[in-house]
């Protein structure tokens, strides 16, 4: 508000009189200010349990500082101006604040509705009475700012040591009477809302407390962490958290090896691989773990190699040597010296390739009558010899080919017809002179035949001898004239 000084300056007295008054007005007013000040930024913090109330004597200093500078100036104003501008920059803010949710509510407003009043009076008021009046109201607000500071200060101690002590309870009553005292200050309702976890922060600090007493590390770690989710956690929480999770870790380390080694004894190295891998998880690095690895590995590997080659000959007992084979590759690629994998696979390897080849003969007999085919599947039934007691599929796959093989050792007789011109070439036995009927010997096979004739084009016939099916006379005749 703006207020006319020309109307309640106090003309009768002496400058220098109004000078000094000025003076000792504005040292008073300095302190009451910074009272007052000091309820301003109560009521308008958010500082949390261990902020000091260094920057709130920061910002009462900077206020004394801009009153002092304007001593100088003094000279120039009147008592009631410069008693107007000391409340309306201290005083009516924090009547004001403190007249919205406070106990003092009603107090407050009254007491700043006065002095509003006082400075809003006429020119037919003594204006030295005014000042008076105004100054006994200003002492009046410095002394009830002096008591409801005093009373924020003791509740803003007794909380702080509650949460300290870790006091809910005490806590609690010492939170509601700050909020008796100004239920609109941001920082009580801040409190107010994280009270639950402070609470229950409280709850796990003392279980932390009373779990390291008891040398309980496990209990104590769960409820620190638990302190740490809250975010009530401080350096040291975090400190004994990492020394307990080492401790932990060891006791946990130490007793996994133990029923590792237990369980190797006992020769249950699957039991065993399962403790060492939660022992590993914890100190992967660890001498121990490497060479408690290398005896289990070594072991299973045995196990497996063993498991494998019984499957194997189970396989082989069956006949079927390709399941065989693979399980003794199998075993061979996990221990590559292992003698009976090794033997066991050259055994399927042979029988398996025996079979192949007696199997390709049974399959297309016409090639017996190439020389090297024939003597090829000689060779094969040779070999197969010692391997028939192992396998029956190789046993008749045996005796198909070696009637095969008989069989391409008996010629067959051809009857072939001509018309008495042609000399007719058989490829790969010789030539039958110019006839019109001729009994020959051929082998079963495929055989081509030309019929060559002066003056006329050769003519090629192919023909297949059978082994056993009947064999129909071949007729062979000259080409076309040339």
């Amino acid at each position: 508000m703006a207020i006319n000084t020309d109307h309640i300056l106090l003309a009768s007295a002496a400058n220098r009189r109004k000078k000094e008054r000025s003076r000792l007005i504005l040292i008073a007013t300095i302190g009451l200010a910074g009272v007052a000040l000091s309820l301003i930024l109560f009521s308008k913090s958010s500082r949390d349990m261990n902020t000091d109330i260094k920057v709130v004597e920061e910002k009462i200093q900077l206020d004394r500082k801009i009153l002092a500078s304007r001593q100088k100036g003094i000279q120039e104003k009147s008592d009631i101006d410069e008693l107007y501008d000391i409340y309306i920059g201290a005083f009516q803010p924090a009547l004001l604040a403190l007249s919205k949710g406070s106990a003092y509510a009603s107090q407050t407003t009254d007491l700043n509705d006065e002095i509003e009043e006082l400075f809003l009076i006429g020119n037919n008021k003594i204006q030295s009475k005014i000042v008076a009046e105004i100054q006994s109201r200003l002492n009046t607000a410095t002394a009830l700012f002096t008591k409801i500071q005093a009373e924020i200060d003791s509740a803003n101690a007794r909380l702080n040591q509650a949460f300290l002590s870790l006091d809910a309870k005490g806590y609690v009553q010492e939170l509601a009477n700050l909020a008796i005292i100004d239920s609109n200050n941001e920082d009580v309702i801040a409190r107010q809302r994280k009270e639950p976890q402070v609470i229950e922060y409280f709850a796990y600090q003392l279980s932390a407390n009373r779990a390291k007493t008891e040398r309980n590390g496990a209990s104590e770690l769960y409820a620190l962490s638990k302190v740490m989710n809250l975010g009530f956690g401080s350096i040291d929480t975090r400190s004994r958290i990492k020394v307990l999770q080492k401790n932990i870790a060891d006791e946990k380390f130490s007793y996994h090896i133990k029923q590792t080694n237990n369980y190797i004894a006992r020769k249950e190295f699957k039991q065993a691989a399962k403790e060492l891998k939660i022992a590993s998880s914890l100190y992967p690095k660890r001498g121990q773990v490497k060479e408690l690895r290398k005896t289990i590995d070594d072991n299973l590997k045995g196990i497996r190699v063993a498991n494998l080659v019984t499957e194997a000959e189970l396989y082989a007992q069956q006949d079927r040597w390709l399941q065989a084979k693979k399980s003794y590759s199998k075993a061979l690629s996990i221990r590559a010296n292992d003698r009976l994998a090794i033997d066991g696979e050259a055994l399927a390897t042979s029988i398996l390739e025996l079979k192949a080849g007696l199997l390709d003969i049974s399959s297309q007999p016409l090639r017996l009558k190439d020389i090297n085919i024939l003597n090829y599947a000689q060779r094969l039934l040779s070999d197969s010899l010692t391997m028939l007691p192992k396998s029956l599929t190789l046993e008749g796959l045996y005796r198909d080919v070696a009637l095969l093989v008989n069989s391409k050792s008996k010629p067959r007789s051809v009857i072939i017809k001509s018309d008495g011109r042609a000399r007719i070439k058989v490829q790969g036995v010789g030539y039958i002179n110019p006839t019109k009927q001729k009994t020959i010997s051929l082998s079963p096979g495929e055989y081509r035949l030309y019929a060559e004739c002066e003056g006329n084009q050769t003519k090629l016939y192919e023909i297949v001898i059978p082994i056993d099916d009947e064999i129909s006379p071949i007729r062979v005749a000259c080409g076309r004239e040339i």
